[in-house]
């Protein structure tokens, strides 16, 4: 029996993984993914240092003018970045997913055999492989159930385990995931019952530190060089309704984890119904749901009373996002839920929501989601958006103005939800061979396909960049920011987007005078958008079947 269920929850892994790829390849011809803090900033940043790693010194030079360097990533110095130094960018986003999922699952399976017995239930480890987030996070939450498991582990720690500590600490974002992970994991061993062995925990998370830290050197010495980013403008946030805040982030995240939407790519549906259960159930089972109860409440207060702390912590432990402990919520309440089933064979109630939220996880991952469809949405749908949040009838929403229009063309589809059709390798191919070396700056397109392609660009979305780059961005938006409010405060209240901003205040345009005085000669234009003020166009041949054009920004003499 126990090989059976060994065998059928492999199966299930594997077979949703080959349907992962196989589909969206059928359907829309490439491998689908989500574009919003994925394939429009940590992907083009593992492209660029995959070229940096390859030998091409100057890579960093496509980005923001020129002003970043390889310190400023913090994938430089992981060694999974090789894989985008190795293979063409859509095998390397592939190959990358397939490691972190495969490594998130055989790290949940060997967890959940090694603290429950050989007769774990495999469905969570499978929930937890589909359901993470972008790869481009790196191996961190994927790492985290096998942290678990050295800690569960009952025989002593031999040299490999040290290494294996070290190799995924190494290949761990530092402010993202590996300081956050020395605070989850007591929760999720509890979760399983077990006690924690602090001396080995300290040990373990120590030599993960340390990887972690070879692998933000860049940032490391940025920091210590009191190097000022963009994030060094964030203004304090108020501080008021913070019990408000907390008991929102609380209840979002006691029913879907919904505050920590990085972890995972669809809500966490099986959060609130295993915690319920758990409880109901008593026993272990309840210990087990206190444990991953007590994660999420922490997490949730870290995030309404922030305000409290973020004005005491000096520099950059300021602008850490100290919430994101909650990170690793999805790994202990399916610990619990595996706890729950262990004892509760027979809890369909369980077990449905566990398969929904893998499917739901699964069809996200091949292009059935909310996040996928936005670039097809026309530009009025985010104004609907923001009246319907104000008042405006939720009706709105399926009107002329939010969908109208929305392209459903197999050429479309695959732009919109694919890798390699969101970059364009074959149009920008022609735009490179037109502007050389010279800079460009995008208008109603993602700016960082430019980069993607190797191009340089004068615009992007960056996690941190220097301060002085955002002051010196701003005039080129100065008129669009005071014309939409939402947008000023967007921009200088965070900032981390530094780009035009076509669809926000459309009927003002950006100051390209201003964006060539940082260096850009070139626009790349969506086509469906008015002609760019004061720019010439250059008809390309190799375009007239593309969705973007390119524009000559003529000098300030007129030539």
């Amino acid at each position: 029996m126990t090989g059976h269920w060994m065998r059928r929850g492999d199966l299930w892994f594997a077979a949703a993984m080959a349907a992962r790829y196989l589909l969206p390849l059928a359907v829309f011809g490439g491998v689908a993914a989500t574009v919003h803090d994925n394939l429009d900033s940590d992907v083009v940043y593992s492209i660029v240092i995959g070229r940096w790693l390859a030998g091409d010194a100057a890579a960093f030079d496509v980005f923001l003018g020129g002003v970043l360097d390889w310190r400023w990533f913090a994938r430089s110095t992981q060694p999974i970045s090789l894989i985008y130094a190795a293979l063409p960018p859509v095998w390397a986003y592939a190959v990358t997913e397939i490691l972190v999922a495969v490594l998130a699952y055989a790290g949940m399976r060997t967890l959940l055999r090694t603290a429950l017995g050989p007769d774990a239930p495999l469905l969570p480890a499978v929930v937890y492989g589909l359901g993470l987030s972008f790869s481009s996070f790196g191996l961190g939450l994927a790492a985290a159930p096998w942290f678990a498991w050295l800690l569960v582990r009952e025989r002593p720690l031999r040299p490999v385990h040290w290494a294996l500590a070290f190799a995924l600490g190494w290949n761990t974002a530092l402010a993202l995931h590996a300081l956050f992970l020395p605070v989850a994991l007591p929760a999720v061993v509890w979760a399983l019952g077990r006690r924690v062995p602090w001396g080995r925990w300290a040990a373990t998370q120590a030599v993960a530190l340390a990887g972690a830290a070879v692998g933000a050197a860049g940032l490391i010495w940025l920091s210590l060089a009191g190097v000022e980013s963009h994030r060094a403008d964030w203004p304090a946030p108020a501080v008021e309704g913070l019990w408000a805040a907390f008991l929102g982030d609380l209840a979002s995240d006691l029913a879907m984890l919904g505050s920590h939407y990085h972890a995972v790519v669809t809500p966490a549906l099986y959060a609130a119904p295993i915690l319920l259960a758990g409880a109901v159930r008593g026993g272990a089972a309840a210990r087990a749901a206190a444990a991953a109860a007590g994660l999420i409440a922490l997490s949730a207060a870290l995030s309404g009373f922030a305000p409290l702390y973020r004005s005491l912590l000096p520099g950059v432990l300021a602008s850490l996002q100290w919430d994101r402990v909650g990170l690793f919520a999805p790994l202990a309440v399916l610990a619990a839920g595996a706890v729950l089933l262990s004892r509760t064979p027979r809890a369909p109630w369980v077990r449905g929501v566990l398969v929904l939220s893998a499917a739901l996880a699964w069809l996200a991952h091949v292009g059935v989601s909310p996040a996928a469809v936005k670039p097809l949405l026309p530009p009025g749908a985010r104004d609907v958006l923001d009246e319907v949040r104000a008042g405006a009838p939720w009706s709105n929403l399926w009107s002329e103005r939010a969908l109208g229009g929305v392209p459903r063309d197999r050429a479309n589809l695959r732009r919109a939800m694919t890798v390699g059709g969101h970059f364009r390798a074959d149009a920008y191919a022609c735009i490179a061979d037109a502007v050389g070396t010279a800079r460009v700056i995008s208008v109603g397109v993602d700016p960082m396909i430019a980069p993607a392609n190797g191009i340089a660009a004068v615009d992007g979305y960056h996690n941190l960049y220097p301060l002085a780059y955002k002051a010196a961005f701003r005039p080129v938006i100065a008129a669009k920011l005071a014309a939409s409010p939402p947008l000023r405060r967007y921009y200088d209240d965070w900032g981390s987007r530094v780009g035009t901003f076509a669809r926000r205040a459309p009927e003002v345009p950006p100051e390209l005078g201003a964006a060539r005085a940082l260096g850009a000669r070139y626009v790349v234009a969506a086509r469906a958008l008015p002609d760019p003020p004061g720019a010439e166009p250059v008809p390309l041949a190799c375009l007239e079947r593309a969705d973007v054009t390119l524009w000559r920004l003529p000098d300030p003499d007129g030539r």
